[in-house]
C-alpha cells in the first residue's frame, strides 16, 4: 500500500501542477492580449499605420494578421462589454478560446434579439 499511496500522491501532485501551469498559461496570454490592445490603441495614422501595426505584432506572436485583427476584437468585447469575462480571463479561470465562444455566443444572441424586437416592433406598428 505504501506503493500505492506514493503512486497516488505523485499523480495528485501531477494534477495540481497541470492546474497551476494551466492557469499562469492562460494568464499571460489574457496579459499578452491587453499588451496588444493597448499598442493598437496607441497607433496614429490611418490604415496604413494600422496594418503596420497588425503586421508586426502577428510577426511578434506568430500568428497570422487576420488572427490578431481576431484577438483585437476579442479585446474590444472583452474591454467594453464582457468584463466579467475580462476579469475571468486576467486571473486565468477562463482560456481565452472560452471568452472567444462567450462572445461570440453573445454576438448572436443580440443579433437574434434585436431582429426580434425590430420584428415585432414592425409587425405592431403595421397593426396600428
Amino acid at each position: 500500500t505504501t506503493v500505492m499511496n506514493q503512486s497516488l500522491q505523485i499523480q495528485d501532485e501531477a494534477i495540481t501542477g497541470l492546474e497551476d501551469q494551466t492557469r499562469e498559461i492562460r494568464v499571460r496570454e489574457a496579459s499578452r492580449l491587453e499588451h496588444l490592445a493597448r499598442g493598437y490603441q496607441a497607433v496614429t495614422g490611418g490604415e496604413m499605420a494600422r496594418r503596420a501595426y497588425t503586421t508586426e505584432a502577428a510577426l511578434a506572436l506568430g500568428v497570422s494578421a487576420p488572427r490578431v485583427d481576431s484577438m483585437l476584437g476579442l479585446a474590444v468585447f472583452l474591454a467594453d462589454v464582457y468584463r466579467d469575462t475580462a476579469v475571468l480571463t486576467r486571473t486565468g479561470e477562463l482560456s481565452l478560446q472560452h471568452a472567444q465562444i462567450i462572445t461570440d455566443a453573445g454576438m448572436v444572441i443580440t443579433n437574434v434579439t434585436v431582429t426580434g424586437v425590430d420584428e415585432a416592433a414592425i409587425a405592431r406598428s403595421i397593426e396600428l
